[in-house]
């Protein structure tokens, strides 16, 4: 019965601090912080553009994009066996941000798909990886001293 007390007890800390994590768009920042800033600013900050575009104003659009690609296997066991029946899918995203240059190289605009981890979800993040290590390290200690009383 300790025992199972003792494990609650560190258990506890770590399970309180993980919750769903969320995510938001980075465009109505991007807009705030970028909007204005000269075209320099911007390929100081970021880089060269992967390319430049028109935007149909006699201005132009900085583009900024990449790629992730997840693979994800479904392997079924059943009693312990695997399944020989299994489906991978492969997802390939692309991530972009476009930049609005106007004719006297200043931002007017930002579009993106981007998307980035809410404040308190990084810090719910953070806490889980200190629970996890403090369970690893507290575990066998208490575990130990549940058994010899």
């Amino acid at each position: 019965m300790r025992r199972i007390l003792i494990l609650i007890a560190i258990a506890l800390p770590m399970l309180s601090s993980c919750s769903i994590m969320k995510f938001h768009s980075v465009e109505e920042e991007y807009n705030k912080v970028w909007v204005g800033k000269s075209y320099s600013d911007i390929v100081m900050h970021f880089g060269a553009p992967d390319r430049v575009e028109f935007d149909g104003r006699d201005g132009s659009i900085l583009v900024y994009e990449d790629f992730t690609t997840t693979t994800n296997t479904d392997v079924d066991t059943h009693f312990g066996n695997f399944d020989t029946d299994y489906e991978t899918t492969v997802k390939r995203e692309k991530h972009y941000t476009h930049f609005f240059i106007d004719i006297n190289s200043q931002c007017y605009l930002v579009k993106s798909n981007r998307v980035e981890m809410d404040g308190d979800s990084k810090k719910n993040l953070l806490k889980a990886v200190a629970g996890t290590w403090s369970i690893g390290l507290l575990l066998p200690l208490a575990l130990g001293i549940s058994m010899s009383i």
